[in-house]
Formats: structure tokens, C-alpha cells, sequence
């Protein structure tokens, strides 16, 4: 048996974004490690202004990163990071750290 699953986008539109400037983002990092997320858990709903100017709303969402590896930085076991989650519609989902 073959299944297919097409996924179609009620509207599209694109929307500029600076580009990330890796070497920047290293030097002024604090810590880079390499490792697995352990848990990831929702905060709370929020509202976030958008790469567009809009704002959209948003799930406030904390994880947890186990620590393999440090690259740079004193060495941890273990990250806590904070993100959100965008819901621009039902069927789109942007992560931002």
C-alpha cells in the first residue's frame, strides 16, 4: 500500500528576514553545546510581534536539553532554554528561538 499526503496552504506570503550571521552569533554566544532535548513543556499563551511587523499569537514553551558535549563555555550537564511557538493559522507553525 502507498499512501501520499498533500499539504496545502490556505494563503502564502513572504515576509524578508535578516540573515543570520553565524560567525557573529559563535563569537557573542556565552555557551554552545551539543546534546538531546530532554523535555519540552508550555508555559502559557502569549503575543509576539512577528518578522512582519504583526502581532501573532504564541505558546511560551521551556526546554530542557541534555549536554553531550560543550564547544564553548564552562561545562554544564544540562540547558534549560526558553522559546516560543507561533500559531499563524491551524495548519502553520514557526519555532524561534
Amino acid at each position: 500500500m502507498i499512501y501520499f499526503v498533500v499539504l496545502v496552504a490556505a494563503a502564502v506570503c513572504a515576509v524578508p528576514v535578516p540573515i543570520l550571521d553565524l560567525d557573529q552569533l559563535t563569537d557573542s554566544a556565552d555557551l554552545i553545546v551539543v546534546g538531546g532535548i530532554t523535555s519540552i513543556v508550555e508555559r502559557g499563551r502569549t503575543m509576539v510581534k512577528a518578522a512582519d511587523g504583526q502581532e501573532q499569537p504564541a505558546r511560551s514553551m521551556t526546554g530542557e536539553m541534555q549536554v553531550d558535549h560543550v564547544l564553548k563555555g564552562l561545562a554544564v550537564s544540562t540547558v534549560t532554554f526558553r522559546f516560543v511557538l507561533l500559531q499563524r493559522n491551524s495548519d502553520a507553525r514557526l519555532f524561534s528561538l
